[in-house]
């Protein structure tokens, strides 16, 4: 009984008036839901169905406005995950597990989802996690997608910085972000075509054998194996 206290404890039971309007949750859960889609094919299975249940879950809990777990259980279940992680990958560390495990902690996040602040940390990363997509692929279909994700992301967080109010709906919303967007389109070429670009030796790992050709090769494969110190 000690140990069940101690895990949802006083914490757990915020005002509601402190948690986000349904409104804004099931955008910010589906919005999230959205930017792991282009992970699915490299997720192990395992990953994809506990985050689905995850958010489930957390759903139900919404709906019903009950009490949120502590922090020091999503703590447990976050040491949980990474040693399942370690177990699936061998390594926290480079492209598959970093974002296997991003992606798990994000799901647990939502069950610490109190404050806006929580709010748009979940956005930020939400960030993070669709554009990481292009670590596996360029194509242009995949680009297309991580700027509308973008786009909607943006929304969302006008939405938290404007009060989450009622009559504040998504289409209204993402017209403000378009704005932004278009705004921003003058830097974003300037830097693109003036700021110098890094040729240096600084890399993450992409879990990509250095050396050999697999059964396929592509355009650009063997002068980059002849470029590999």
């Amino acid at each position: 009984m000690a140990l069940w206290s101690a895990l949802f404890s006083r914490p757990a039971r915020t005002p509601l008036h402190s948690r986000p309007s349904l409104t804004l949750f099931f955008l910010l859960t589906g919005a999230f839901l959205l930017t792991l889609v282009p992970h699915v094919v490299q997720f192990p299975l395992w990953l994809t169905v506990g985050v689905v249940a995850a958010m489930v879950l957390r759903s139900i809990i919404e709906v019903y406005r009950l009490p949120l777990p502590s922090t020091t259980f999503c703590g447990i279940v976050a040491v949980v995950l990474l040693g399942v992680i370690i177990l699936q990958f061998g390594t926290v560390l480079g492209r598959d597990a970093g974002t296997a495990f991003t992606a798990g902690l994000l799901a647990i996040k939502f069950y610490e989802l109190r404050r806006p602040r929580d709010v748009s940390l979940i956005i930020f990363s939400c960030f993070f996690m669709v554009m990481s997509a292009l670590l596996y692929s360029q194509v242009l279909e995949l680009f297309i997608y991580c700027l509308i994700m973008m786009w909607v992301l943006t929304a969302l967080l006008l939405r938290v910085h404007t009060g989450d109010l009622p009559h504040d709906r998504l289409l209204r919303m993402l017209r403000q972000s378009g704005v932004i967007f278009l705004q921003a389109l003058p830097l974003a070429l300037f830097l693109f075509f003036f700021f110098p670009r890094y040729t240096g030796k600084l890399s993450i790992s992409l879990n990509e054998s250095p050396i050999g050709l697999t059964g396929t090769v592509a355009p650009g494969s063997i002068a980059k194996l002849a470029q590999d110190d």
